[in-house]
């Protein structure tokens, strides 16, 4: 990874091993920002609307709360269609409700206005691509206006039925910012970053707070991990 100089904005270029870096697409919490989120408390109250609609929560195989509201959504859909969309949207709320009181009080990483602000200073794009809703998203973004004015892309859960590891949450972001994967770096601090960052082709970096989430994430297939966000403008103009 380096930089070289030349005339201000246009000529300073990011390389990862060769490669010019035209964009840079980060989680949102736990990478970003620190989100404080009850998620017990949402799978719980989640639980109680999809089994008020007749379908047993323990019976779901998806891993993750929202993809178990999707699939509880597809399995009313074929015994009750006219209560689907009304289970789903009931459980999403609550989703939402407990994601954006947590973005009250939600804190940003060390340095992330610092990093943002010399990215946008050498040409290089920014994109959030969360898990979280828009309303969380932008309720802490809406406190930090010299942090949002640095993000080019923002592409929340909002509308999507495929949220990574599936590519094409990220694959919308690449889109939008209108660059190729491999002058892509991705950053975050879950398994599941690192994960759809390497099927479209991109770079990765994790973000680990601890050794064992280290581990995972270099197990994972990260090119490298930091333990704080201020790192990484390090970690990129290193020679």
């Amino acid at each position: 990874m380096k930089v070289t100089n030349g005339t201000p904005n246009t000529s300073r270029t990011i390389y990862w091993d060769n490669e010019v870096l035209d964009a840079i697409v980060f989680d949102f919490d736990g990478t970003l920002v620190t989100l404080e989120i009850d998620f017990a408390l949402m799978r719980q109250r989640v639980a109680e609307v999809v089994e008020r609609y007749g379908i047993c929560w323990d019976s779901l195989t998806e891993r993750f709360t929202w993809e178990r509201i999707c699939e509880a959504r597809s399995q009313l859909q074929m015994q009750e269609p006219h209560l689907a969309m009304r289970m789903a949207v009931e459980a999403e709320g609550i989703v939402c409700a407990i994601e954006t009181e947590a973005a009250k009080h939600a804190r940003l990483a060390p340095g992330a206005v610092e990093l943002l602000r010399w990215l946008k200073d050498v040409g290089v794009k920014v994109a959030v691509v969360t898990r979280n809703c828009n309303a969380a998203v932008e309720t802490v973004l809406a406190r930090e206006p010299q942090c949002r004015e640095h993000i080019d892309v923002i592409v929340p859960r909002d509308g999507l039925m495929q949220l990574k590891p599936h590519p094409r949450h990220l694959q919308i972001a690449l889109e939008r910012l209108d660059v190729a994967p491999s002058k892509v770096l991705c950053v975050g601090d879950s398994t599941l970053d690192i994960e759809v960052a390497l099927k479209l082709g991109c770079r990765a970096v994790g973000v680990a707070h601890d050794e064992q989430r280290k581990v995972e994430l270099l197990k994972a297939g990260a090119h490298a991990v930091i333990r704080q966000l201020d790192e990484l403008m390090s970690l990129l103009t290193e020679r």
